[in-house]
């Protein structure tokens, strides 16, 4: 019986997400044989996506259940095509949050297991390279540990993107001559926020993390049973779905050739950042 419910549930979700998501190539329709009007059109695209989300979010509050969002959607007409890919954001952790005290020792550890098990060379100075990118003075804990020093253009202060990181890889595989650090699968393990301790999903959460901080296999229930074990589950805010708490996901919008990755809060209803609006 619970199968048959969940089942419609499902096919019910789907077929709102496909009449609301259709909407948007009536709408952007009327601006793509307009050149001039790309900008607006990419607007109207996010703002647009913004609705639907917030309407996939009441119904993701009312049954519950994650998974029915987490899949692509297409649309296509004679001249506009568009794909949503919606993925879970919140299944990963923020490694800004290595500057909040409570998170610190269990993030240095996730680095410290992760940057061992794939060999690298010097995990303790790849760590001093992320805390001084993060930090914002200009002490240098291994030296040369300060990018910023050496490349005048690297902002600190907290890690902002993919490209961002990137420039930490280049630089300890520069200065170690060690590119054990490319192999790592970091898009699996974080993301990069404001740097403030939000939940993470404990059913989603990638086995690379539950492994790195020693959590193993065990079920969520059992690992509030270990004292040592639930420290972890605190500190970084590591809990089973709720909707009282942030949650966040990444919705890949691409249209002819342009793709927009749009960070958005299910539970607050709104978008969080635009990943290809910064500028680096």
């Amino acid at each position: 019986m619970r199968k048959s419910v969940a089942l419609i549930s499902a096919v019910l979700f789907t077929v709102v997400i496909i009449a609301i998501l259709g909407s948007i190539l009536k709408t952007v329709n009327s601006y793509s044989f307009d050149f001039y009007k790309k900008i607006p059109q990419t607007s109207l695209l996010i703002k647009d996506t913004e609705n639907i989300l917030e309407r996939i979010s009441k119904e993701i509050n009312s049954s519950g259940d994650l998974d029915m969002l987490f899949n692509d959607f297409r649309f296509a007409s004679e001249n506009f095509n568009v794909l949503i890919s919606i993925s879970p954001v919140s299944s990963k952790i923020d490694i800004n949050e290595i500057t909040q005290k409570q998170a610190k020792k269990d993030i240095i550890n996730l680095l410290q297991n992760t940057l061992t098990q794939y060999g690298a060379q010097d995990p303790k100075y790849f760590i001093d390279l992320i805390l001084d990118t993060i930090d914002k003075d200009s002490l240098e804990r291994t030296p040369p540990s300060e990018i910023s020093i050496e490349i005048t253009n690297f902002p600190n202060g907290k890690i902002y993107n993919w490209t961002h990181f990137k420039k930490i890889l280049s630089f300890y595989d520069k200065n170690r001559m060690d590119n054990s650090v490319y192999k790592i699968p970091w898009r699996k393990l974080f993301y990069f926020g404001d740097g403030k301790i939000k939940p993470v999903d404990f059913d989603r959460i990638p086995e690379e993390i539950k492994n790195a901080l020693g959590l193993g296999e065990n079920d969520y229930d059992t690992l509030k049973k270990d004292k040592q074990l639930k420290k972890i589950l605190q500190n970084l805010d590591i809990i089973t779905f709720t909707k009282n708490k942030s949650y966040l996901i990444q919705v890949d919008i691409n249209y002819s050739s342009e793709n927009i990755k749009l960070i958005y809060d299910i539970n607050k209803k709104k978008a969080v950042d635009i990943e290809n609006s910064i500028i680096y």
